[in-house]
């Protein structure tokens, strides 16, 4: 698989690709809290009355915040650290650290809520599975960019932010 990316190669790619994950789960933390806050039923596209028992249930929020609000929180912190990053080129080791984890922490959460889901409300809610999706992407991504996050004086670093890399 080739990758190519004029703009500095793989690892803007993923970085890209780790915004726009954020954004989309963001916009599904979103919709579910504007769902949550207005008190009507929540479309839910394919697990009919899924989003219904799952925002019923007493998971649906901790000490009293809803988990929506905790995504909120959660994609923006990502968003932002995407955005800022390109700024703080000096503590790049140091953002991937904590992009590593936000994300350990966000697949640790999402994978509660999806347990919860499955084997203690008995009912499945799109949008919270699209948002355990972007999570584990995002987690996914983070890893990928700690390993390939190129060492100071590491001569494979140029290969990793070339124009042009090739990926087996």
């Amino acid at each position: 698989m080739t990758i190519t990316n004029p703009e500095g190669g793989l690892t803007t790619w993923l970085h890209r690709a780790s915004f726009g994950l954020s954004l989309i789960g963001l916009a599904t933390s979103l919709y579910l809290a504007w769902e949550y806050a207005r008190g009507g039923a929540i479309a839910c596209p394919v697990a009919g009355t899924g989003c219904e028992d799952v925002r019923s249930s007493q998971f649906s929020s901790i000490l009293g915040v809803p988990v929506p609000w905790l995504g909120i929180a959660f994609y923006v912190s990502f968003a932002v650290l995407e955005i800022v990053r390109p700024e703080f080129v000096r503590h790049q080791r140091m953002l991937m650290y904590v992009g590593l984890t936000f994300a350990a922490i966000g697949i640790l959460a999402s994978g509660w809520f999806t347990y919860l889901e499955a084997f203690v409300i008995g009912a499945w809610c799109f949008w919270c599975l699209v948002s355990a999706a972007c999570t584990v992407s995002l987690f996914v991504l983070a890893v990928l960019l700690a390993v390939i996050q190129p060492q100071a004086g590491d001569r494979k670093s140029t290969r990793l932010n070339s124009s042009h890399t090739v990926i087996s």
